[in-house]
């Protein structure tokens, strides 16, 4: 009988006239090739028919099912590594990774086995990349492609430590894409955003929605996960716990352990927030309060731009403005201590969300003119 994939076997006639059935495998625990046999067919074809529709399911058995490492396909080693993921990170994350992989890592990597894949074979992929185009017709973000490239590598990290892989080759070759966007993601200033506050007041549900992301820096999921419990009117404060997942349909982790955190805002946002809960009917403290969907959101966010006459930005985009403001306008608030309001694990995120206001220099010069004047 032929090899079949990761064993072989072999019919032998005994001395007393017998047949065995000699085989051999590789064993995923130690990554050696173990042979063994079975005895005793009294007949040959006794012997080809057990080797043919037992013997399988038994390599199975003692492999675990696992294939060896030198034989997985990328599409293979890409299952194992999503159920890897998906109990060890979020259900939201585990969703991108899993979109990515379809999409853009294996249809071109998904037959090949991974101890076969080349730098070449990566250097090909990326020049595949970099000439693709997005639905109108413009290219992938430069973001974008050093995200699709980290998730490739870190598939064959994974590879490298669990099966063996002898090395990486992604980190053979030079990285596509940038960490940090080419041009400055859009924001609003507060001249902006109010504009477009008014132009969405009718809108009850939304215009307190969008006052709590602008004035708070929250993430959106953050938002929709947010309930009446999470309030306190009398400290003015919001609770940040848990973030809405549309992959686990329901409220779960926050993004980072950092994004576990205790917002104070505004007083008169405090105050807006006590007439608009003061609406709803029969409201327990474990009710959601925005239940709206990532879709209403952005659909309000269209709409509420063209009334207003403003540029379109992102809903994560407030998140930017949020920061922008406080770092152009609010003194005594230090990288650190927004990166702790708006729940970055790190003030270095913080930097890439900021954006200088057209006017900073105008406004540094008359904080000058004050200082010269002895007037601070």
């Amino acid at each position: 009988m032929p090899e079949i994939e990761y064993f072989k076997s072999s019919i032998h006639k005994c001395p007393d006239g017998k047949y065995r059935v000699d085989y051999s495998f590789r064993s995923p625990e130690d990554g050696q090739r173990h042979r063994t046999c079975k005895r005793g067919f009294q007949r040959q074809k006794d012997a080809t028919k057990w080797q043919r529709e037992e013997l399988p399911d038994l390599i199975k058995k003692l492999t675990r099912g696992r294939v060896p490492d030198e034989e997985m396909t990328m599409e293979e080693l890409t299952k194992e590594y999503m159920e890897f993921t998906r109990v060890r990170r979020r259900a939201s994350t585990a969703e991108i990774k899993e979109n990515i992989f379809d999409t853009k890592i294996l249809p071109f990597f998904g037959k090949k086995k991974v101890y076969d894949i080349s730098k070449n074979d990566v250097r090909e992929w990326q020049d595949k990349l970099l000439k693709e185009t997005k639905s109108d017709g413009k290219p992938y973000s430069t973001t974008y492609l050093r995200t699709i490239n980290n998730q490739l590598s870190a598939m064959l990290n994974y590879a490298v430590t669990y099966h063996n892989l002898p090395s990486n080759p992604v980190l053979q070759v030079e990285r596509i894409g940038t960490k940090q966007p080419e041009q400055e993601r859009e924001f609003w200033t507060l001249d902006e955003y109010t504009k477009f506050s008014e132009a969405i007041q009718d809108k009850v549900e939304y215009y307190y929605a969008f006052q709590v992301l602008f004035w708070c820096s929250l993430r959106m999921g953050e938002l929709q996960a947010l309930t009446k419990g999470d309030v306190d009117l009398k400290e003015g404060t919001l609770h940040i716990t848990n973030s809405y997942s549309k992959a686990e349909g329901e409220k779960g982790k926050t993004k980072t352990k950092n994004s576990v955190r205790l917002v104070h805002m505004p007083k008169e946002l405090t105050e807006e927030m006590e007439d608009y809960l003061s609406c709803i009917y029969g409201l327990e403290d474990e009710d959601l309060i925005f239940p709206l969907s990532k879709s209403d959101l952005h659909r309000a966010m269209s709409d509420g731009s063209k009334k207003a006459g403003v540029k379109r930005i992102t809903i994560h985009g407030l998140r930017h403005s949020h920061i922008s403001l406080l770092m152009n306008y609010v003194s005594c608030a230090s990288v650190v201590d927004i990166a702790k309001r708006a729940g970055h694990k790190s003030p270095d995120i913080t930097m890439i969300y900021a954006h200088r206001y057209s006017n900073k220099d105008e406004i540094i010069a008359e904080e000058l003119d004050d200082m010269m004047r002895g007037e601070k």
